[in-house]
Formats: structure tokens, sequence, C-alpha cells
């Protein structure tokens, strides 16, 4: 995916008056929670470390620590304006601006636990071929578990931008990877969530 495709989709959304999810652009606060909520239950985060791959506006970490959940977070995002608007969001929160896709990003750093919600949401034109290089590039940066989210091949009302993912497609191209796999698929239509654990 091409980072330029990235920034002119989200920098002209970001501004301090704009709600968050809109910035995100996911629908409403309430799908956006949804999508935070299966990775606060699907995973054991207490204590752990956690990057946030395409933090936006730093809302997991306000969510997680509305639920309480003790977790050593870094937010990163390729967008400097993204972080700029995080940062003073959540300033007690730890971000940085940076690619994690990118050769010799976040050098020799892992974390206990990555997660990466709509990072693959925008059509690049390689979606397909790319998820197997990004997933892989997101394991490396793991210790124990990886979560992210997908859009549901299901949804009717599509927008021309976005990628849609059929869950079987998506199960075929991770049985590539030594991991313990599971897709859930119950809490948006519109959406799904991977969750992989490492042996």
């Amino acid at each position: 995916m091409d980072d330029d495709h990235v920034r002119r989709h989200y920098e002209p959304r970001i501004g301090p008056d704009r709600p968050s999810h809109e910035i995100a652009d996911w629908a409403d606060v309430a799908s956006q929670e949804a999508r935070f909520g299966v990775l606060a239950d699907g995973v054991d985060l207490a204590r752990r470390s956690l990057l946030d791959v395409g933090c936006g506006t730093g809302d997991l970490v306000a969510y997680l620590m509305g639920r309480g959940v003790a977790v050593d977070y870094l937010g990163v995002d390729l967008i400097e304006k993204m972080i700029v608007e995080a940062r003073r969001r959540h300033p007690a929160a730890a971000f940085e601006c940076v690619d994690p896709f990118q050769p010799g990003a976040l050098a020799g750093r892992q974390f206990d636990v990555v997660f990466a919600s709509g990072v693959f949401n925008l059509d690049a034109g390689d979606n397909r071929e790319d998820l197997p290089r990004r997933v892989g590039r997101l394991l490396e940066l793991s210790r124990e578990a990886l979560v992210f989210n997908l859009l549901h091949a299901r949804e009717t009302d599509r927008y021309e931008y976005c990628f849609y993912w059929d869950p079987t497609d998506v199960r075929a191209i991770l049985d590539r990877f030594d991991c313990n796999w599971r897709i859930i698929d119950d809490y948006l239509p519109n959406d799904f969530t991977v969750i992989g654990r490492k042996p």
C-alpha cells in the first residue's frame, strides 16, 4: 500500500473539533467501540505491552483506560498531523510517527500484543497481494498475539475507496504463518476481526 494514498485519504479529515471516529472514517462511536471491545475481550492485555498500529487520534488507549485495563501502550501512525492530534487529545499516552511496515522501523523492538484497526480498509489496488507481507511484519513485532480487523465482503452498502474481504480467503492467506488463528465474525455486519496467537 502506498503511504501517500493513506495520507491523501486521512490528512484532510484531521481537525481539533472533529470527532475521532469521523477522522478514522468509522460510521459512529458505537461501531468503533465494538471493534475495540473485540480486542479487549479477545486477548489478555493486563500488564502487557501493546503496539497500536494506525492509532489515529488514540481512541483505543482512552477506551482501555475507561475499562480499567492497565497496559503499556504505544500508538504509531505514519501521518505526523495525526500523531500531533493524538498527543493533544491524550497527553498521558505514548505516540510516535512511524510506519512499522517500512524497513528498519521500530528496529529491535517487540511488543506483547500488536493491534491494527482499520489499517487494511483502503483499496490500494494490491491489498490481496500485500496482506501476507504486512501480517508477517506485524507478527515480527509481536511476542504473543496479533489482532487486526477487516471490512467484510458481505457488506452491500460499500464505499468505492475501501477493500472488502471474505473471511475464507483471509484464512487461506493466514494458514501460511505458524500461528493459531481465530476469526470473530459476530459483532458488526460489515466487519470481522482476526486474532493470531503465537505458539
